[in-house]
């Protein structure tokens, strides 16, 4: 998407008391690309809620869930609304380099979630056709 947005979308490169930032001109491209940002973090949405609710563990459902948090937050709301800043005031700071940090520690911190001592965690109750016993898990 960011291939054909930069492709097709004019916008301009300017130097601001912050240093480089970009701006947007807001054309039918910008509302089109609005349009599909949307449906790619509705997707997002989706296939994180259905991750969680298949996860077969506990510990599987906590990392899913906190991705999803951190993809929310990082993503959904703060580059978005950075984003639409850049394009109503041109010198508002560009945090996305902050806020990409931000991002990857929790993914870091989700990835690195472990069991805690000796103890295993069981997996949640499974027909033999793989769907669990409580609703079917879909993809």
């Amino acid at each position: 998407m960011d291939v054909i947005t930069l492709s097709t979308m004019p916008f301009k490169i300017f130097w601001t008391e912050f240093g480089w930032s970009y701006g947007y001109a807001t054309t039918w491209y910008f509302a089109i690309a609005v349009f599909f940002n949307l449906i790619y973090i509705l997707a997002n949405l989706i296939v994180g809620i259905n991750l969680i609710r298949a996860a077969t563990t506990e510990l599987l459902r906590k990392k899913y869930r906190l991705l999803l948090i951190s993809y929310f937050v990082f993503y959904v709301v703060a580059v978005s609304i950075t984003n639409m800043l850049l394009v109503q005031y041109v010198n508002y700071p560009p945090l996305g380099g902050i806020i990409s940090t931000l991002a990857f520690i929790a993914i870091a911190w989700a990835l690195s979630l472990k069991f805690e001592g000796e103890t295993k965690e069981k997996s949640l109750p499974t027909s033999s056709e793989g769907e669990r016993i409580y609703g079917k898990a879909s993809l």
